[in-house]
């Protein structure tokens, strides 16, 4: 097992496995913005990479000061992991590819007209559902390799003989509109 925090320098860390390639411009934006006044400390996630300035997929801790450009407008962005009920020993990638390839699509209006609650029909998100966002989101079959807390893996409801689904959503655009909500009475 390789060592997953790793510090870069007194306020910058990254979390990330000996065999994650993190680009070397995310790391650069890590240091860059460990030197704004009263940032305290830096860390890089496994997701990191590069934004226009600042790095995206980082976690910043600052005093007295708070960065908006470092929020985004992506700040729901997220993950969750779920215990399937698929058997690990039972998975066929292959099988699965054509099973789930009729999903490439967000849900239809069809599907939207039936089933969405009226008060949600005029959304400007309502033709982004079904699907989990752009850029470095993704949902994957994920098989357990290895226990390293066997305790807090049951007690997180875990089964090893079973796949999980990691999913890392995107906000479908609600923080930009916060964003710019909050920005306008500012002057911003």
């Amino acid at each position: 097992m390789g060592k997953y925090i790793r510090p870069l320098s007194d306020a910058v860390f990254t979390i990330a496995s000996d065999d994650l390639w993190i680009e070397s411009l995310a790391i650069q934006q890590l240091h860059t913005t460990a030197n704004l006044p009263n940032m305290q400390r830096v860390v890089g996630m496994p997701d990191l990479h590069p934004g226009r300035g600042y790095p995206i997929g980082a976690a910043f801790f600052s005093v007295g000061r708070f960065y908006p450009a470092l929020v985004g407008n992506d700040i729901g962005c997220g993950m969750a992991l779920w215990q399937t009920d698929i058997l690990a020993r039972k998975y066929n990638a292959d099988k699965f590819e054509k099973r789930l390839s009729a999903l490439d699509d967000v849900a239809e209006e069809s599907w939207l007209e039936e089933n969405l609650p009226s008060a949600f029909a005029q959304h400007p998100w309502r033709s982004s559902l079904g699907s989990i966002g752009g850029g470095n989101h993704f949902a994957e079959l994920q098989q357990v390799d290895q226990i390293i807390d066997a305790e807090l893996f049951a007690l997180a409801g875990l089964d090893a003989q079973h796949l999980q689904l990691l999913v890392h959503s995107g906000s479908r655009g609600g923080p930009l509109l916060s964003c710019q909500a909050c920005y306008d009475p500012c002057g911003v």
